[in-house]
């Protein structure tokens, strides 16, 4: 792994991995309807709400090296994540798709023409010319709202792409996350070890904004998390 920067604000343990592929000049921000429409004060009961259910599939595409308009992140080393796609791109690459669904922002391609575990591997059947055969993981997105004191620590150990747009948890550790997940009756509204935050306190876009929403969180802290299911294989 590329050597990295490690940073700790407010309790999270974050550093910042340099293994990032890029296809499109600039991030895009999208809106989310699901978590914007409910404030802290609404959550009385601070109980895990459930934006989105995810599932897994594989698609192809005839000649992906050919497209453009989609950035992607990698920060496991082992999967690679749709950070963003042009909508001017969109019917470019639903015309290329010859089975399966249209990639989406957020999803993580877990296997491309048969090679897994590796996220070089991967990016690079990515950008191979040829048709392209994936295996991809949509995620849940649940809403988290965490109470904690001014301060306090969250106990989360983090990483990200530089480029990215999404914070991958790495590791929980003593503070609000794992008072958070000791309440939870189910593991699918827990905060665990690969799971994405893509949104801090209304809060979406480069990591640097979401790393600055997780420093200025005070008394409380509202997420959306996306959940993949299956950790990378």
């Amino acid at each position: 792994m590329p050597a990295d920067r490690s940073l700790r604000w407010g309790g999270v343990q974050c550093c910042c991995v340099e293994a990032t592929y890029r296809d499109s000049a600039e991030l895009v921000t999208v809106e989310n309807a699901a978590s914007s429409a409910v404030t802290l004060e609404e959550r009385a009961d601070f109980a895990p709400l459930v934006c989105s259910e995810g599932f897994e599939f594989t698609t192809s595409f005839a000649n992906l090296a050919g497209l453009s308009g989609v950035g992607f992140e990698v920060a496991d080393a082992v999967s690679v994540v749709v950070a963003c796609i042009d909508q001017q791109a969109v019917g470019a690459w639903e015309a290329a798709s010859s089975s399966g669904p249209v990639l989406a922002q957020h999803d993580r391609i877990v296997e491309a023409n048969g090679v897994s575990g590796s996220a070089a591997g991967i990016i690079s059947e990515l950008r191979s010319e040829g048709e392209a055969r994936l295996v991809v993981q949509r995620p849940r997105a649940i809403f988290v709202a965490l109470r904690h004191e001014s301060g306090a620590p969250l106990g989360l150990d983090l990483q990200f792409a530089q480029a990215g747009t999404t914070l991958l948890v790495c590791g929980v550790d003593v503070g609000a996350v794992q008072e958070w997940n000791e309440r939870q009756a189910s593991s699918s509204t827990r905060i665990d070890k690969f799971d994405r935050i893509v949104e801090v306190n209304g809060v979406r876009g480069p990591v640097a904004e979401l790393m600055s929403a997780v420093s200025r969180a005070t008394g409380s802290t509202a997420m959306v998390v996306l959940k993949y299911g299956i950790g990378p294989k």
